[in-house]
């Protein structure tokens, strides 16, 4: 997932909520996962502060040829810290999923870096979060 544009009206809307919805894989274990499997290296926990940096599966992404780590997505003509994306209703995380093989956790996160919209949905993209356990989308 990454935004289509930057949003001020988003963020004005959604600016001091600090919960929203994340779609995930769910495996065979009752692990969660993102939907993309090759952004992290291990399942995700329940009840815990997640920062982005820390689920990485070869550590921080780098453009290719660059020792640095890439710290902005830089998409159309704009640029937004890298993060977990996440949305900010409920009814956004459902048209998200679609019919696929996912689930959808309400999340607690704090540290956002971006609003904006991608495909007409109202998404906040966080450094950190918290899957709450036994929530339901």
């Amino acid at each position: 997932m990454c935004l289509g544009y930057i949003s001020k009206e988003v963020e004005r809307r959604f600016g001091d909520k600090r919960f929203g919805w994340k779609v995930f894989k769910k495996d065979g274990n009752n692990k969660l996962h993102p939907p993309l499997m090759f952004v992290v290296k291990n399942y995700l926990p329940y009840n815990k502060w997640i920062h982005e940096k820390d689920f990485k599966p070869l550590g921080p992404i780098k453009p290719l040829g660059s020792k640095r780590a890439k710290k902005y997505i830089t998409a159309y003509d704009f640029k937004y810290e890298v993060g977990w994306h996440i949305c900010l209703t409920r009814e956004d995380a459902r048209k998200w999923k679609g019919g696929n093989n996912l689930v959808i956790r309400k999340v607690k996160f704090r540290n956002p870096t971006a609003f904006g919209r991608q495909d007409g949905l109202s998404i906040v993209v966080a450094k950190e979060m918290l899957i709450i356990k036994n929530s339901k989308g």
